[in-house]
């Protein structure tokens, strides 16, 4: 019997990085998933992941994925075509790094709080990266990540000129963690991969964005798993337009919006909108959460 982590998913294929000594060299094999595996997935669109520790057996002329290790973690979305079924983008990670462009492609602040909504249902801590911060006016990086601040989470910033948010990243927030990174195509996560790991034998594929319609190009097709020297692993995903947390319906919403989670209402069914004694309404007025958020909210709820 072997055992590995799972670092790239193809089907019923996987590319798993065998378990050795320290500082030895990793060896990579590709195994297929057993038939049996695929009989207990439930409510999982996939049975396997990248992330996943498993067992591995090799009889003779291929390697098979026997069993999975039950998941520390997950980070899921409910699959764009079934939305009953669970996929799971990356399984025992420690964080969630959303990645998200100040300008080519556009700030899209619903895609963040998404994102956020998504890490808050996996109970994973949160960071968010704004990059591309050379192409918009001095002070509107600041007036984004305002939007933020209450909610007492990391938000460093990148530029052509500046490299302090990725020191940052690199020197204090990614070591000694596995961090999934996540965020529209376009917006810079292959790039941040090539950057934090400029000494891999491969670099990640990157693509312009489209001059027409100022939407990232679908570059990385599938998640990949890799060590972060000195000490950490990290997940780089392909651009995912459709992330529908996993988990979350109606006002379940509320509860993974920390500024609004702990507010009462008067009414059990109140819209948050005109209603007397609504305390979300209240905690706006209070200066304690934006108006941008709270829209923000209700639309998520409304959509799922």
């Amino acid at each position: 019997m072997n055992e590995g982590t799972v670092v790239r998913v193809y089907s019923d294929f996987a590319d798993v990085a065998l378990d050795g000594a320290p500082g030895a060299a990793v060896v990579i094999v590709t195994a297929r998933m057993r038939g049996r595996l695929a009989q207990r997935a439930g409510t999982d669109k996939n049975v396997l992941a990248v992330g996943d520790r498993v067992i591995l057996e090799n009889p003779g002329h291929e390697w098979n994925v026997e069993d999975i290790y039950p998941r520390r973690t997950r980070f899921s979305r409910r699959h764009p075509h079934h939305s009953h079924l669970e996929q799971v983008i990356a399984a025992n990670v420690d964080q969630v790094l959303i990645v998200v462009s100040a300008e080519r492609p556009a700030f899209r602040p619903d895609i963040v709080d998404l994102h956020l909504v998504a890490a808050s249902a996996a109970g994973l801590p949160a960071l968010i990266l704004l990059t591309k911060c050379d192409l918009i006016a001095p002070g509107r990086a600041e007036e984004i990540a305002k939007r933020y601040r209450k909610l007492k989470l990391p938000i460093l910033r990148t530029g052509t000129d500046d490299d302090a948010g990725l020191q940052r990243l690199r020197k204090d927030l990614l070591v000694g963690r596995t961090t999934v990174m996540v965020g529209l195509s376009g917006v810079g996560k292959s790039t941040l991969r090539n950057r934090l790991l400029p000494d891999s034998p491969g670099k990640a594929p990157t693509a312009a964005v489209s001059e027409k319609s100022g939407d990232g190009r679908h570059v990385t097709t599938a998640a990949t798993f890799e060590p972060l020297p000195p000490k950490g692993f990290l997940v780089d995903t392909p651009g995912i337009r459709n992330l529908m947390p996993w988990g979350v319906h109606g006002r379940q919403v509320q509860q993974h919006f920390p500024e609004f989670a702990d507010e009462e209402c008067r009414f059990s069914d109140c819209g948050h909108g005109s209603e007397p004694g609504c305390g979300v309404l209240a905690a706006v007025e209070r200066g304690e959460a934006t108006p941008e958020r709270l829209r923000s909210m209700l639309s998520m709820m409304r959509e799922l």
